[in-house]
């Protein structure tokens, strides 16, 4: 099915708004799968959702900001069935802001590799073996694109050529 331009923008506005790509393609009556093609076919396409996706993040960096600074209102009961508006607080969303936004003091202060005895990491190991595994592919679509480029080495018979052949 082709799709107009017209609702590729609906994909990336309605993703803006929600920030999911599920529910943003239900939206524009798309499949997902449809949106994935569009975004490893069309460089267009892409750059425009990448900015969705920026100001989406954005969004929800603001939320958790305000959630962490200005706390949400939540009803608590208090004696004598008065019911009073408390603010609370998210000390998670301000630790990930803290640590995001100030890594020196707040960021984890490990190593994600590991070596014992010498021996490579598991990181290492998984690394090399994208590496082996992109140098495998990349490989064999060469090799895909060789054999369809196939040249018959046979020489052409020119029309005169087999004409003599059969006359004679």
């Amino acid at each position: 099915m082709r799709h107009l331009p017209r609702t590729r923008e609906k994909v990336i506005q309605e993703f803006r708004r929600v920030g999911r790509v599920d529910l943003a393609c239900a939206a524009a009556g798309v499949d997902r799968t449809t949106h994935y093609g569009w975004m490893k076919n069309d460089p267009e396409y892409r750059k425009s959702f990448e900015e969705a996706r920026e100001e989406a993040c954005g969004l929800l960096e603001d939320e958790a900001v305000r959630r962490a600074y200005q706390g949400t209102l939540r009803p608590q009961a208090m004696g004598g069935g008065k019911v009073i508006l408390v603010s609370e607080f998210s000390d998670q969303l301000l630790m990930f802001l803290l640590k995001c936004r100030n890594r020196k003091v707040f960021g984890d202060r490990r190593e994600d590799t590991v070596h014992l005895d010498g021996q490579p990491s598991i990181a290492d190991i998984l690394r090399s073996r994208r590496q082996e595994r992109l140098a495998r592919e990349a490989t064999e679509e060469a090799a895909a694109k060789a054999a369809a480029i196939r040249v018959d080495r046979q020489p052409l018979e020119l029309e005169s050529d087999s004409e003599e052949k059969q006359e004679g």
